[in-house]
């Protein structure tokens, strides 16, 4: 299960661009906050607001909330110690590990491995992790009468 957060205080979202652009990037203030109230707020209240509505949590006071943040700690804490990701996540399918996938995996977390071997062991790995995953898709089966000769 996933968890959508929405935080947004438009003070400090304002601030943050404020403090960027004229530290930054040199700009004028007064340029900075005709630009924000022209194109930026609009444009987060067209596009950005409106998925508040799918937000599982909603933080006021942002980053200030620290009773929030320290549930949404928890929550993360909780989901990291639970060993089986299968069963957090049930469209998560594992590829079982054998010493071919551990192998590759090795040859391609060494740093001394070279380009051509890399991308050799890389292409073989997800040739394997595709095969897999196109097991897990629905089908039905079909006969097909292909021309002989």
């Amino acid at each position: 299960s996933h968890c959508k957060i929405f935080s947004a205080d438009a003070d400090v979202r304002l601030a943050r661009r404020i403090r960027r652009d004229t530290v930054d990037k040199g700009r004028d203030i007064g340029a900075v906050l005709d630009q924000y109230s022209k194109f930026v707020k609009p444009a987060f209240d067209d596009f950005i607001l409106p998925t508040k509505k799918y937000a599982d949590i909603i933080i006021p006071r942002g980053g200030d909330n620290h009773v929030a943040i320290d549930l949404i700690v928890q929550h993360i804490r909780t989901k990291l110690g639970q060993n089986d990701l299968c069963k957090i996540y049930p469209n998560l399918y594992v590829i079982q590990s054998t010493f071919q996938i551990r192998g590759m995996h090795t040859l391609i977390r060494d740093s001394l491995t070279t380009k051509h071997d890399f991308v050799f062991y890389s292409d073989r790995l997800i040739r394997l992790v595709v095969e897999h995953g196109l097991g897990h898709l629905p089908f039905t089966e079909k006969q097909v009468i292909t021309p002989t000769g």
